[in-house]
């Protein structure tokens, strides 16, 4: 079930998903690189991957954001998930127990693709590699 509805169901393809995708990249040539190193240094950090987390209802990928998620430092972190409950209406320990945003290892082996050759890995790549060149 999705949202409480009955009629929908998160289904995966028997081949599997991808995990996640690296959204903190900095393209070559980046006019502020060091900026963008100081944000990316912001969304790691474990309170806020935690905060982001329960928002999104999306996997992270920062050791630490389940601890935090499931026990919130004091002051802002403490504050802001209160509010976003809320605004959510869900707790955050159904996201803490959601394998979707915390997979276990078992939840990876079954449901997340890994590539089995060099050349599957190699065609991958070839699909993107234009992309940080500016191609």
């Amino acid at each position: 079930r999705i949202g409480g509805n009955k009629n929908l169901k998160l289904m995966n393809p028997t081949e599997g998903v991808l995990l996640w995708t690296d959204n903190m990249c900095i393209p070559k040539g980046a006019a502020h690189p060091r900026d963008a190193m100081t944000a990316i240094d912001y969304f790691y950090d474990p309170s806020v991957a935690a905060v982001l987390a329960y928002y999104v209802n999306y996997i992270t990928p920062v050791p630490g954001a389940k601890a935090k998620l499931t026990a919130p430092s004091a002051g802002w972190q403490a504050t802001t998930m209160t509010n976003l409950k809320k605004d959510i209406g869900v707790a955050a320990s159904l996201i803490t127990a959601a394998p979707e945003v915390f997979p276990t290892t078992a939840y990876k082996l079954k449901n997340y693709y890994a590539f089995k050759t060099q050349g599957e890995i190699d065609t991958w790549n070839e699909k993107f590699a234009g992309i940080p060149t500016g191609a």
